[in-house]
């Protein structure tokens, strides 16, 4: 089985945890509400808690429990103020999958996402992974920005695609990650 190692990754004056449905699932709900502009975006207009068990729950079909991660960012007070959720070897083996990346309107444009994401590819250059998939809706324009930011670029674009309530174009990117070894600590290569 290919798990994830033990040791996840630092981000520089915040906590990095696994995260687990029974211990965090009201942590994340109250994430989810300060994100509702994302859920807005897929025709959402409030959330609860099954919103976020799925989270923790939704998988690709194929895919076993095993292969999701939900790791959470929190500050110094405990109080979870991100996620990225992910699935490995999706959808290919080495490839590890972005479902969702949520930061709090409190922390965002203060470079937290950006050094999250980098731990986060971090870990994955450390579990043998090549690159890192994503989709991005095409109304998401700050996404999209961020997502390029971090090297990401635009492999397909998926019309007609439903998601929450809506139905809308998605853009599938990629960030061929084992491209950028060489910015890592030897101890990662």
């Amino acid at each position: 089985m290919n798990s994830i190692k033990n040791f996840l990754f630092e981000v520089k004056g915040y906590k990095v945890k696994k995260m687990k449905v029974e211990e965090n699932l009201k942590d994340l709900l109250k994430l989810c509400e300060e994100c509702l502009d994302y859920y807005k975006l897929i025709g959402i207009k409030s959330v609860n808690l099954d919103t976020a068990k799925e989270v923790f729950e939704e998988l690709p079909p194929g895919k076993e429990d095993e292969s999701k991660m939900v790791i959470g960012v929190y500050n110094n007070k405990d109080t979870l103020i991100g996620i990225i959720e992910g699935i490995r070897d999706f959808p290919k083996k080495d490839i590890w999958y972005i479902g969702q990346m949520m930061i709090s309107k409190n922390y965002r444009n203060r470079g937290l996402g950006e050094k999250f994401y980098k731990g986060f590819e971090e870990l994955a250059l450390m579990n043998n992974v090549n690159s890192i998939n994503l989709g991005v809706l095409k109304d998401n324009i700050k996404g999209l920005r961020f997502w390029n930011k971090m090297g990401f670029v635009v492999i397909e674009r998926i019309e007609n695609y439903k998601i929450g309530n809506i139905e809308t174009t998605v853009f599938r990117m990629e960030n061929s990650i084992i491209k950028n070894m060489d910015k890592y600590p030897k101890s990662v290569k």
